[in-house]
């Protein structure tokens, strides 16, 4: 049994007995659709399209095959796949053969995914062949032959290069497992809602192994809450238009796969690729993230598109700016829904579809979802009054039940193991009357010029109201005399002629205090980001450092 490391027998049966925690598991909800709708399609891409009986039995078959090979109850399966069919059908077959799924983002190379091999020991490892010119078998054989005393797991690929000794993914779908082996001892396999059936990976901030426990039960309600407070049906069609492996993608996928909806899936997050599928498969729900979001509002030809299909957007994984959602509102002619989560605590709050305006679109996050607990403390962790700021501590039934394999760093983060634990989000918020988050910045990112403090986050949300402004990220930098000093990166829009200077005298004329004006302003065509697609600070810190000692 995957055991989650931070939550005793006591407290999961609380759970369960609360009904916070469903007898229901994604396995279940998915079989409920291959009997209710056999016929009704269930997911898309550019290559596949399936109905939820092909969905059924192609997910047996691959999590007998699985079985076949000889992996038993809770090994791991290391997965590395590009957004598509192939990669939800992976996860429903390792629920089914209850194997436990750990999957890197598409986008890591050696230097990621060689720690975190080393560090999960995995027994199986699945890639895709190639993606976009990057060949992740050569990779991979790199990483293996760096250890030779690590036992060597089962490697799948795939894709139509599949060397020596490695299995075709394709054939395992196809192929009769062995006969021993019958369908039915799937029921005794999968997963169920006390244990964690899923890792959710990140290199971290300082590029050790950052591995999370999603247990099956958190997976489920987090699913349904979001699901409820935006009014989504099994007639909606959700496009997974972020990379599922990663909070906004994964959230999608958590949705559409209880309700039932049909998911359509890309692998390439290019705007015009994704403004077509939702015109072409008459998206309804789509979830994403800023960052992408961002692409489609800056679309030379976006008014060509008919995106009347689309209802509500969902954004998580990054800060949704105001200035943003509005203009996504009045450009997509849709309800914008901002949401916040974490690894460790999977997705805390989410707007609602029937909010006001000034929630939706004001910098709120909206409210915390079903069994999720929140408080405000200060440096002394006392409870903040109401109206103050404080650092956001979550805990709660759909949340992650701690880091996989590290007993010690679980105990640090949520302060201590069971009910009585509280994970430390380390993020600075405001909540309203109505229980209504609004994000400040991160703890550590507050800069502090002179003894004042500068949150981040609001220089960031008055830049992107000037008209020339798409992104902007404010940062802190060392300063002889007063410590530190903000540091502003912008990227203007398409097309425009700018200076920085201008920049300098929008934030004034916004009268603010003096103090939070950047002491510098730097155009990007792009910023370096995170795994999470987050912006990486630290490395706009470097280069803000490299630019001034070459001016020096």
């Amino acid at each position: 049994m995957s055991k989650p490391t931070r939550m005793p027998q006591e407290m999961v049966r609380e759970y369960l007995e609360r009904g916070l925690w469903s007898p229901d598991t994604m396995v279940r909800a998915l079989e409920r659709h291959a009997t209710d709708v056999p016929d009704g399609e269930a997911m898309s891409d550019r290559q596949s399209r399936l109905t939820w009986a092909q969905v059924k039995n192609q997910s047996d078959l691959l999590a007998l095959g699985l079985l076949d090979l000889g992996l038993k109850r809770d090994d791991l399966v290391l997965i590395q796949l590009p957004n598509g069919v192939e990669n939800l059908l992976v996860r429903i077959a390792l629920k089914k053969a209850g194997l436990l799924a750990a999957f890197a983002p598409i986008m890591w190379r050696q230097s990621e995914m060689g720690p975190m091999f080393r560090y999960l020991d995995p027994k199986a490892v699945l890639l895709v062949d190639e993606f976009r010119g990057f060949d992740y078998l050569e990779m991979m054989a790199s990483i293996r032959d760096e250890d030779r005393s690590q036992a060597q797991p089962h490697l799948l690929v795939s894709g139509d290069r599949v060397p020596a000794g490695a299995i075709s993914l394709n054939d395992l779908m196809q192929r009769r497992a062995d006969p021993e082996i019958r369908p039915d001892c799937l029921d005794q396999t999968r997963y169920g809602p006390d244990e964690v059936s899923l890792l959710s990976l990140s290199s971290g901030s300082t590029g050790e192994p950052k591995v999370c426990e999603w247990p099956e039960g958190a997976q489920v309600l987090i699913g349904s809450g979001i699901a409820s407070r935006l009014k989504l049906t099994r007639e909606d069609v959700v496009g997974i238009f972020a990379p599922v492996g990663g909070g906004a993608g994964a959230m999608a996928w958590l949705i559409a796969a209880q309700l039932g909806c049909r998911m359509v899936l890309s692998e390439s997050m290019a705007a015009e690729t994704i403004l077509e599928l939702i015109e072409r498969e008459r998206v309804s729900f789509m979830g994403t993230v800023p960052a992408i979001l961002l692409r489609l509002l800056e679309h030379p030809d976006l008014s060509r598109y008919d995106l009347s299909s689309l209802r509500v957007i969902r954004t998580g994984t990054a800060a949704l700016l105001p200035s943003v959602a509005q203009e996504a509102e009045a450009k997509l002619g849709c309800v914008m829904a901002p949401a916040y989560g974490s690894m460790e605590t999977v997705s805390i709050a989410q707007a609602a579809l029937d909010d006001p305006r000034e929630i939706r679109l004001g910098g709120s996050v909206g409210r915390a979802l079903p069994g999720i607990e929140v408080k405000l403390v200060d440096e002394t962790n006392q409870e903040v009054p109401a109206g103050e700021v404080g650092e956001l501590w979550v805990r709660g039934p759909g949340t992650s039940s701690g880091y996989f394999r590290d007993l010690e760093a679980t105990r640090r983060a949520w302060g201590e193991l069971g009910r009585e634990g509280w994970f430390r989000t380390g993020d600075l918020a405001g909540i309203d009357a109505q229980g209504n988050l609004s994000l400040l910045g991160r703890k550590k990112q507050v800069i502090i010029r002179g003894g004042n403090k500068v949150h981040p986050a609001e220089i960031e949300s008055i830049l992107c109201r000037h008209p020339k402004v798409l992104e902007a990220a404010v940062v802190g930098v060392p300063h002889p005399v007063l410590g530190e000093v903000p540091c502003a990166f912008v990227i203007p829009r398409t097309g425009v002629d700018v200076v920085p200077e201008e920049f300098d005298a929008f934030l004034r004329s916004k009268n603010i205090a003096s103090y939070k004006i950047p002491e510098e302003v730097l155009l990007m065509d792009e910023f370096p980001r995170l795994d999470s697609n987050k912006v990486n600070r630290l490395d706009l810190v470097q280069r803000f450092l490299s630019v001034r000692q070459a001016k020096e």
